[in-house]
């Protein structure tokens, strides 16, 4: 590279081209793989977007310093906690982020769990999840870390159900905890059945519950 045309240019404008290059409009899912008895979290290869930083960053080792870098600090990545096993997945959250290095940690941007949609009485997944969690994303960078989900209310056998949508900030737990169980409560005094009145306090408790971690 330090023959190339390009290696002439600033470095500004080379943080341009390069921001150009790796930046993607939609969140960046990492995908779970289960390998020897764990869980492991990681980039997917497959995935276009991925595969065309990925051949970018292997032209050279400076380029790939500095793509990988980028990559992290330009896009939004998120993972999908879809089954029970909150604790081997705050494992592999861990494992991630040694295998990617701390100054690539502390160049995320933004990482969000999401927790799909959850019936009663699962709710309590949601406190689950920020105690197990919370302590492996606090303090490891600068990045903005968030916890969503979708609470379906009205049974699970319904066609179609009113749905809460959580979205908690871990490093602003109480606030973002608060706004969620106001719209709770607001909802709670228009539910038009006991089930959905009945899943609004459950989920209510999980918020609470979440607030104390």
């Amino acid at each position: 590279m330090d023959n190339s045309l390009l290696s002439r240019l600033p470095p500004e404008l080379w943080n341009q081209i390069y921001e150009l290059a790796l930046h993607i409009d939609e969140p960046i899912a990492l995908t779970w793989y289960h390998q020897h008895d764990e869980y492991v979290l990681a980039l997917d290869p497959s995935s276009p977007a991925v595969g065309s930083v990925l051949a970018l960053s292997a032209t050279c080792t400076q380029a790939r310093a500095e793509c990988l870098q980028l990559f992290y600090t330009t896009n939004a990545f998120e993972m999908h906690l879809d089954g029970p096993y909150v604790a081997e997945h705050a494992q592999a959250v861990g494992r991630f982020f040694r295998i990617i290095g701390r100054e690539r940690v502390a160049a995320l941007r933004l990482l969000t769990i999401n927790l799909g949609q959850l019936h009663a009485p699962g709710y309590n997944r949601i406190a689950d999840t920020v105690q197990v969690l919370r302590p492996t994303l606090l303090g490891k960078g600068k990045f903005r870390a968030s916890i969503t989900g979708r609470c379906a209310l009205g049974g699970r056998g319904r066609d179609e159900c009113d749905e809460v949508a959580v979205r908690l900030e871990v490093e602003q737990l109480e606030a973002s905890c608060d706004r969620v169980v106001a719209v709770v409560h607001a909802l709670w005094k228009e539910a038009g059945t006991n089930v959905a009145r009945d899943e609004l306090v459950k989920l209510e408790k999980a918020l609470l519950q979440a607030k104390e971690t």
